[in-house]
């Protein structure tokens, strides 16, 4: 099916893997979008999804979409994505897994929109969207679909703080 977060996920594993450094999604989503519209940014002689006139107007829809990519293949153990400014530690990771398994456990017994920011010791579930009332599909724990307000997922303060800034190397910036 054209353009899913399985052919964007397959398209950034591709990229991922030749490029020489970690990137962050902003890079990777230009990245991709070059290779899709390679005519149109005049890198290629074909653009991979072929010649139309909306091409740059996807570009807003992009990252979103490789956002999901993302999401979608360290879900399912095709890469560990490199964390760009983080790289734990072992226990660290445990952490994570612990406080994403967590979340988890509300979505999957119809219990998301009972996530609060105050779960998880790294990571947060906070809700997004206009007005903090945008809803999708949640499960309802019982088979069925209930609507839950949107989520996503962020790095406490407290590590950001601890374990990110500490370790920043700003001296290119000064």
């Amino acid at each position: 099916v054209f353009n899913t977060t399985f052919e964007n996920m397959l398209r950034i594993l591709i990229l991922m893997s030749v490029l020489a450094k970690p990137v962050n999604s902003d890079r990777l989503t230009a990245l991709d979008f070059i290779c899709i519209y390679g005519k149109k940014c005049k890198v290629l002689d074909k653009n991979l999804h072929g010649d139309n006139e909306f091409g740059f107007a996807e570009f807003t829809n992009k990252r979103e979409k490789i956002t999901e990519a993302i999401k979608l293949s360290v879900k399912d153990d095709y890469v560990i994505v490199d964390y760009f400014l983080d790289h734990p530690s072992d226990l660290q990771n445990s952490v994570f897994k612990t406080d994403w398994e967590e979340i988890q456990s509300y979505i999957k017994r119809g219990d998301a929109d009972k996530l609060s920011c105050s779960m998880g010791i790294y990571l947060e579930p906070k809700t997004k969207g206009a007005n903090n009332q945008d809803k999708t599909d949640a499960p309802d724990g019982k088979g069925g679909i209930i609507r839950a307000r949107r989520r996503a997922f962020y790095y406490k303060k407290n590590y950001t703080n601890t374990q990110i800034i500490p370790k920043l190397d700003l001296s290119a910036i000064k």
